[in-house]
C-alpha cells in the first residue's frame, strides 16, 4: 500500500529480518502454522501416499546446519486434519 505524504512514498514492507527471526525462534511464523495448500505438484502426505491436484494441509519446519538454512514442509491430507484432534493431529505430526 503506498501513501504519499509530504511528496514522499511510503511503502509498507512488512516485517523486518530481526521480526520475521523471532517468529521463526517462537513458532508463531504463519508458515509454521497448518494451513490448506493445493497441491499443484505431487507431494507425499503417507507412507505410499501421494496427492497432486487436490486440497490438503501443509506445515513447514525452518531448519539450520552447517551454515545452510531453508524450509522443510511437512503434508497430510485435508480428512485426516478435520477428522482428528488438533492436539493429537499435531503429537502425530512432531
Amino acid at each position: 500500500m503506498l501513501f504519499l505524504e509530504d511528496s514522499l512514498v511510503k511503502i509498507k514492507c512488512g516485517p523486518s529480518r530481526a521480526e520475521i527471526t523471532d517468529m521463526i525462534n517462537g513458532g508463531t511464523h504463519p508458515r509454521q502454522q497448518w494451513r490448506e495448500w493445493f497441491a499443484w505438484y505431487p507431494v507425499r502426505v503417507a507412507s505410499g501416499d501421494c496427492r497432486w491436484f487436490e486440497t490438503i494441509v501443509k506445515r513447514e519446519r525452518w531448519w539450520a546446519s552447517w551454515g545452510e538454512d531453508g524450509w522443510n514442509a511437512q503434508y497430510a491430507t485435508l480428512e485426516e486434519f478435520n477428522k482428528l484432534p488438533e492436539e493429537e493431529f499435531n503429537k502425530r505430526y512432531e
